[in-house]
């Protein structure tokens, strides 16, 4: 089990953020509708609070258990970290690590149907997910389903 938790809220924390000019601004039909990732009118993203917890588990314990479909299953994992900017990501890293991932995973990019993004709702940020993510896949980026 994997359980994570964030409470970054603080006022030095909407501070520095704030100085990066990286917050969304609120949008007109209110604070609901300020963090808009892919948005022709994205203006940043906004801070928030969370907690998840999730359960992963191997396919034997599944089967003992009596489980016969899962829900999901995690074929493959890729890392990188392009350290170029804080703010001003780069395609590369994020190219490598999605190929690391399919490697791992041992499948080809069209076998890939979702892609929960990162989707910081930046002009920066946003660009540079979508460019990866069409080097990455190629053709076929326009055939997945991609959310936030």
């Amino acid at each position: 089990m994997a359980v994570g938790a964030e409470s970054m809220l603080n006022d030095g924390t909407i501070a520095a953020w704030e100085n990066l000019g990286v917050l969304a601004k609120e949008h007109p039909d209110g604070a609901a509708a300020s963090r808009r990732p892919f948005s022709k009118d994205r203006s940043g993203f906004v801070l928030g609070e969370g907690a998840a917890v999730l359960t992963l588990e191997s396919e034997a314990a599944m089967r003992s258990r009596g489980v016969v479909q899962p829900i999901a299953e995690v074929l493959g994992y890729g890392g990188s970290s392009d350290a170029y900017n804080l703010t001003q990501p780069a395609v590369d890293g994020q190219v490598r690590a999605m190929r690391a991932a399919l490697a791992d995973a041992s499948i080809q990019p069209e076998a890939v149907r979702y892609i929960n993004a990162h989707a910081t709702a930046t002009p920066a940020g946003d660009k540079i997910e979508i460019d990866a993510i069409k080097e990455t896949f190629g053709a076929h980026a326009r055939h997945m389903a991609v959310s936030d």
